[in-house]
Order: C-alpha cells, then structure tokens, then sequence
C-alpha cells in the first residue's frame, strides 16, 4: 500500500545522488511511499516497476543495484526471500504513529535497520508523515558497515550447506574485453556507471546479441557525437544505450549524414539559415514556396 512521505530540498541537490541516472532517483523516492513504517519492503522487481514506473522503459533490476552500487538502498536474502531496506531510513522520514509495524525482517537479524536512530517511531511522539516540521537535509548515506568474518569453507569457495542464499549485487564478468574496449571510448556523461553499463551489456548477451555487435554500435555513435558535436547533456546514457531498446544497433552514421550541412546539434547554428542577404526577392515565390 502506497504512503505518504516527506521529501527535501536536500534530495534534488545531493551530489552522490547526482551520480545515479535521473531514473534511479524517481525510482529512489518511490521506494519511499512502497516501504513500511521501518524503511522494507520486498525486493520484487515487476511489482515495483508497475508501481513506480509503470510508464518507463527502463531496467528497475539495474537502477536497484546502482542505488545498492551509491549506499542508499540494501538488497539482502532472508530465508531464501528478497527485501529492501532504506538506508537512515529514520534520520528521514516520520512515519505515522499508526502504521502498522514492520513484518519483513531485518537485514541483520535482532539488529537495527540502517540509519535507525535509537528511538522506536511508534513511541518518539513525532509527527505523523505530512508534517511539516523540518529533519535533517542531509541525504548522504551511511558508509558500509563490516560484514561477518569469512568461514573456512567460504574461504575455500564452498558454500555451508545451512547458509541462506545470497542475492550478490556484483556482476559475475566472463569476456568483457569487447566491454572495455566499448567502455573506455564511450562519450563521457553524467549518470550511470561502469557497473551498470556492465550489466546492461551481459543482459543483451544472455539475450543472444553478440559483442561485437554492440561494440560496433558504441563505435558508430562515438562518432556521431563527435560529427554533429553533441553537447555532452544529449549524450546518451550508456545503460539506456546498452539496454533493451537497442540504440545499439541504430545507423548513426545515416543520422550524421541526413544532418544539415552546418548545422550543430542540440542549438547550433543551422547552415540553412544563412545567407539571407544573398537572395533576390524581387524574384517573387516559386509554386514549391521557394525564392
């Protein structure tokens, strides 16, 4: 059940938020209203994608890990069961006193949800979650807290057959050498991240696109952006890019070429526009509406 909750001028300025694509961050405030007066809710990603971006294409998989990837969300494994926590959860939002309380365990069992400030919701007395009185602007979040030291048989690569399975936010690499190769000349922009890219790149591969196929792709466009002179804000994010919609595999050299012959893209100058002082208009209109 959706909720009412409390945003701040801090969220829209919050330069470690900046680092998330814009997506992700309308994604990150929604989860607000899907979570329960303790900050969880359940780590089901076609059931988030309908609530919160129901008119997006866009990876909701992928914007949970970079927010994961940035510290603002924890994904974690309960018996064999997928939640998320908020992290300072309580250091920004005032739940009702009325909301039911959590059912959805924490991610470190009889311990304290990330950024919990000590005092349970439903006794601190504050406001409900429409108030407004002000908290705290800061949006950074907490930094990793030490995980448990590692078992033997971990250490030797084997799993306890007691252990709960783990969903890992970490992209298993295979051959990424076509990757890298596609990542180090990609137009550099705001938003997104390697980690994302990568595994936006291993989805379409597990689709069955070949890499040299997006590789060429990531050639073709580079080169676009540097013929028409894209501003670096119209640059394509490269997770958007790698993702289902398939820019990859666009004819950007025919876009380059269909361009007008000295126009820049994105506001520059048209070469059409020009010359004005050139024509004869005592030659009158032609039927085509031309001089």
């Amino acid at each position: 059940m959706a909720r009412s909750r409390n945003i701040k001028p801090g969220f829209f300025y919050n330069e470690d938020l900046a680092d998330v694509p814009p997506l992700g961050r309308l994604l990150f405030a929604g989860l607000w209203t899907l979570a329960d007066r303790d900050g969880r809710l359940e780590d089901r990603i076609k059931k988030i994608k309908t609530q919160v971006l129901p008119y997006d294409d866009c990876d909701i998989d992928v914007l949970l890990d970079v927010l994961a990837e940035h510290g603002f969300i924890d994904r974690y494994v309960v018996d064999g069961k997928h939640y998320i926590q908020i992290c300072k959860w309580h250091v920004h939002q005032n739940p009702h006193h009325k909301e039911t309380a959590s059912k959805i365990p924490a991610p470190d069992k009889g311990g304290e949800s990330p950024g919990f400030s000590g005092t349970s919701p439903g006794n601190s007395g504050t406001s409900p979650a429409d108030s407004l009185n002000l908290i705290p602007d800061s949006l950074n979040p907490l930094p990793p807290e030490p995980g448990p030291a590692p078992t033997p048989a971990a250490i030797d690569g084997q799993t306890p057959a007691s252990a709960s399975p783990k969903k890992s936010a970490t992209v298993v690499n295979t051959d990424i050498s076509d990757f890298d190769a596609a990542w180090k000349i990609y137009p550099s922009r705001l938003g997104g991240g390697r980690k994302a890219a990568l595994k936006a790149w291993q989805a379409r591969i597990k689709d069955g696109v070949d890499s040299k196929t997006m590789l060429a792709g990531v050639r073709s466009y580079v080169a676009y952006v540097e013929t028409m002179k894209t501003e670096q804000r119209f640059i394509k994010n490269a997770v958007n890019f790698l993702g289902p919609d398939e820019h990859y595999k666009e004819d950007w050299s025919a876009a380059a070429r269909e361009a007008p012959a000295g126009k820049k893209a994105h506001g520059g100058k048209a070469g059409k526009y020009q010359n004005f002082d050139k024509i004869d208009y005592h030659q009158g209109i032609a039927e085509d509406g031309s001089f």
